[in-house]
């Protein structure tokens, strides 16, 4: 469950989305689609499990802080942060863990601040799309940190 200070933030403010959330946990699960431990009656002697968490998961905005007298750009970007351990089945030893981080690059995030939508404050400015892409591609940086791994 994604867990920060900047999160409980955005849930305090009801800028949260829990089915975002839903929605992207069960994305990641049929990314990363096999078959589910405690569906295996027994274990070979060499079977791994894999564990992916989803730590981390801000949709980012922009806005403008007025204090003393001036008006100050004030933004956070999207940012999905997942962790994951490998570990063997029958000791349940840790193998190996792993930590992705993946946000989007600051240019793309002030082009679209400083668009229609962003100057306005029209609804969100990282919709479902943006916030799938943005998991696929850290999962594809974990998928391959763990590649050269193990």
């Amino acid at each position: 469950m994604p867990n920060s200070k900047l999160n409980r933030f955005e849930n305090w403010q009801n800028w949260g989305d829990d089915t975002l959330d839903d929605h992207l946990r069960t994305l990641m699960a049929s990314i990363f689609s096999l078959a589910e431990a405690s569906s295996v009656s027994e274990f070979e002697k060499d079977d791994l499990i894999l564990d992916v968490f989803m730590v981390d998961l801000r949709r980012g905005d922009f806005g403008l802080l007025r204090a003393d007298g001036g008006l100050y750009p004030m933004g956070y970007r999207p940012k999905i942060q997942l962790i994951s351990r490998i570990h063997h089945a029958r000791t349940g030893s840790t193998r190996n863990t792993f930590r992705v981080s993946q946000s989007v690059r600051w240019s793309e995030f002030v082009r679209k601040s400083i668009s229609f939508k962003g100057l306005l404050g029209i609804g969100t400015l990282y919709g479902q799309e943006e916030m799938e892409k943005l998991l696929m591609q850290a999962c594809l940086q974990l998928l391959d940190q763990m590649r050269k791994t193990v």
